[in-house]
């Protein structure tokens, strides 16, 4: 058995209760990396300067909203063959475009990371969320504080978190970004 069945296996036995896990998808997608990189034995480097470009992150934030994420199912509900499945088609994907992203464990591992600070920072910016509660402030600052905390340790979260400005542009004036704070590594990437 693979490493990638066996962190899917390993995910899916602890998936938090939806009502405890906020953004569930968002919280499956964390945990899916997180478990992959613990059970891959894989390793964090620093992502190459080339990837610090909008053109070259842009394409895999997609891409894993495309083929992980469709609007119709929670990843939870996939059973673990469908979803590992998933993640190797990601990870091929992902190596066609970056083929130093290294491993397709690794290429899975990084994409899903970038997706998650993308995603994380770009919704909780959003004049109001999917079922429809306005902007908060609070929330947003605390998303924004983990996101800062998440983006010291791990290089590839702080890629998406970074990049998020350039996501899903046709979407600007639905947000608010005059609260984040000006020293934000969310303004690193001009």
């Amino acid at each position: 058995m693979s490493c990638i069945e066996d962190a899917v296996r390993e995910t899916s036995k602890n998936w938090q209760p939806i009502e405890k896990a906020g953004d569930y998808n968002l919280v499956d997608v964390f945990d899916l990396a997180r478990t992959l990189q613990i059970v891959c034995r894989l390793v964090l480097e620093q992502p190459s300067n080339n990837l610090l470009k909008e053109e070259i992150v842009q394409p895999l934030i997609e891409l894993v909203e495309k083929e992980l994420h469709p609007y119709t199912d929670p990843i939870r509900s996939r059973n673990g063959l469908q979803l590992i499945e998933e993640l190797k088609r990601v990870g091929t994907r992902v190596l066609e475009i970056h083929s130093d992203f290294g491993l397709l464990e690794e290429a899975i591992m990084k994409s899903l990371f970038i997706w998650v600070g993308c995603l994380q920072i770009d919704k909780s910016c959003r004049r109001e969320d999917a079922s429809g509660k306005p902007f908060d402030l609070q929330y947003s600052l605390s998303i924004h504080e983990e996101l800062v905390i998440l983006s010291r340790t791990n290089p590839w979260i702080k890629l998406g978190f970074i990049s998020a400005k350039y996501f899903r542009q046709y979407e600007k004036q639905n947000k608010y970004y005059c609260w984040i704070p000006e020293d934000s590594p969310y303004w690193e990437l001009v």
